[in-house]
């Protein structure tokens, strides 16, 4: 998984655009779901602008060159933070024609970003070393941590993300 990481990290700019291109030919509508979806497209391109401003250039590149660690910003509390403003992003373009394509994206773009990201953290633990172990164990790579960072406060929207978290790991556990 991690050389087809590296393949897809070279092409990761251009693999979306058939699978939209096939949204909008097969569904070009607005789906009832179009708030929902508006939402998500929306949070995910904050939350890309707000990763590319602390990361800088090196995220643009295309090349296997590794930068520093960054662990400003939102990649204090999240590893990915640009990967998961693309999968909000895109899944949110998918809510917006209807549910099924909502779903299309997210089955595919879990696997896709998750090769990227394996293939990702290979370089930069053996170009970083010690100091990127330290940031792996202690940064959740798509999830916030289970506990506060010390700067959020109760009822900012980090406690409405967590018991989102919480609500949709018991949906999944078995009910009698």
């Amino acid at each position: 998984m991690v050389k087809l990481g590296g393949w897809l990290f070279r092409r990761r700019g251009f693999l979306p655009v058939p699978i939209l291109v096939l949204q909008w030919v097969f569904h070009p509508g607005w789906s009832h779901t179009g708030v929902l979806g508006l939402s998500f497209l929306l949070l995910g391109e904050a939350l890309r602008t707000w990763a590319a401003g602390h990361i800088g250039g090196v995220s643009r590149t295309r090349g296997e060159d590794v930068g520093p660690l960054v662990a400003s910003g939102p990649y204090r509390w999240l590893r990915n933070p640009l990967y998961l403003g693309n999968i909000l992003l895109l899944t949110g373009l998918g809510l917006c024609s209807s549910p099924i394509w909502g779903a299309v994206w997210l089955a595919l773009l879990l696997p896709y970003y998750t090769a990227i990201v394996r293939w990702e953290e290979s370089r930069l633990l053996a170009s970083l070393g010690e100091p990127y172990r330290g940031y792996l164990s202690a940064t959740p790579r798509w999830t916030l941590p289970p506990s506060p960072p010390h700067e959020l406060w109760p009822g900012s929207w980090y406690w409405l993300v967590m018991a989102g978290q919480r609500c949709a790991r018991f949906r999944d556990l078995p009910h009698p």
